[in-house]
């Protein structure tokens, strides 16, 4: 079956609509998780268009939020998942059924679209830029497949059906929505949750003391924190953390500090801005950091991007230093992940890691398995059943 999936909230009801009316026609099922705040009226058009509606509380985290429509899946399923800010053209949605009997035809299970960039102006007009970024939307539903992480989530395979990825044709996209609101009020909440970036969380400093704040406070998730938001006259030591850090630029994480103090002094309330206080006002998604070409950032972003297309996941910290140290080229490193007898050493316990673990590979476990396995102490086909046994002798402390 082709399964339309996703996750929605009261201020993006409407957007939810438009998403379903779209790809209504062409899909067998539409699942939707919702966290209780969906106005009655949209919970009954839901219905009357034969969506199933599961209501789950917010927990700070997508992934959690996104398991919930994978477990209403069946083995086998063809999802097709949205946010509500990002809309499917109207040629991807006629054609679901053909992309997939394409897709499966070649052995592939998992299909990338390019997105298109809406930015909705308060003149009332928009502008529709095509960007050169492709997200993993479609894919084939297998046991074990979840999503992982904090906020920016990553899609983890069954570990029986690794991912195969097509790349579908740039007729194919979907619009992804954009108002300044929208991405100032969406970075606060991955500020708040995730600690910014790639789920810092105690990484990053400045979250934690946030969280410190917040919990002085009484406030301990974000439903708690973006009422406290709305409602003003913050506490003074919250406004201050967002005065203090609103300036900080130098790394691309920050642009997510930024957009709290846009939400909040921009948006929210403009009447409590300091009129003498200089807040840099830029933002990374109209003006983008510098990358230093050549530089650690812009090879992150490239082997991100690589990791993504190939592998379906985002590297870890661990192998970023690692073939960045190796100074690898990445077309060759491709060429090595497509093979899966060819995959190097440094891929292959992150994925076991994450097979296995169900967490990211630690500094202290990468170097040491890298070295074992280098030297010859152990084989790389045994790195599972030392993992596995780890595991056992946790559960019997």
């Amino acid at each position: 079956m082709k399964v339309f999936c996703q996750v929605t909230y009261n201020e993006d009801a409407e957007n939810t609509r438009i998403c379903i009316q779209n790809i209504h026609p062409y899909v067998d099922r539409i699942v939707i998780i919702e966290d209780g705040t969906l106005p009655v009226e949209t919970r009954e058009w839901l219905k009357k268009m034969n969506c199933e509606v599961y209501t789950y509380p917010w927990m700070d985290s997508t992934s959690i939020q996104r398991n919930h429509y994978l477990e209403k899946l069946e083995d086998g399923d063809w999802a097709i998942v949205s946010d509500p800010d990002e809309q499917f053209n109207y040629e991807f949605c006629r054609d679901i059924g053909k992309l997939i009997k394409e897709a499966e035809d070649k052995g592939c299970n998992m299909l990338q679209i390019n997105v298109h960039d809406v930015w909705l102006k308060k003149d009332g007009s928009q502008e529709e830029i095509p960007g050169d970024f492709y997200k993993n939307l479609i894919f084939k539903y297998h046991k074990g497949v979840h999503y992982e992480g904090q906020i920016h989530e990553t899609l983890k395979p069954a570990s029986q059906h690794p991912w195969k990825v097509l790349r579908l044709p740039p007729t194919y996209f979907y619009r992804h929505i954009k108002t300044e609101w929208m991405i100032w009020r969406n970075g606060t909440r991955n500020c708040f949750c995730a600690g910014c970036g790639d789920n810092l969380m105690e990484r990053n400093p400045y979250w934690v003391e946030l969280r410190a704040i917040c919990s002085a406070i009484g406030i301990e998730n974000w439903k708690q924190f973006n009422a406290y938001l709305q409602k003003g006259n913050i506490d003074r030591r919250l406004k201050e953390w967002i005065l203090r850090y609103g300036k900080l630029d130098s790394e691309t994480w920050h642009s997510e500090l930024r957009d709290v103090y846009h939400y909040y002094f921009d948006y929210l309330h403009s009447e409590e801005k300091p009129e003498k206080e200089e807040v840099k006002v830029t933002h990374w998604h109209r003006q983008p950091p510098v990358i230093i070409k050549g530089g650690l950032s812009e090879f992150t972003m490239k082997l991100r991007e690589l990791y993504r297309r190939v592998l379906g996941r985002e590297p870890s910290r661990c192998e970023i230093e690692y073939f960045w140290g190796e100074k690898t080229n990445l077309e060759e490193l491709e060429e090595k992940l497509k093979n899966p007898e060819n995959i190097p050493v440094a891929v292959y316990i992150a994925q076991q890691y994450w097979d296995i673990l169900k967490r990211e590979v630690d500094s202290n476990g990468f170097q040491t398995y890298l070295t074992l396995i280098n030297l010859g102490k152990i084989k790389r086909e045994t790195l599972p059943q030392i993992l596995k046994q780890s595991t056992l002798k946790g559960e019997n402390k």
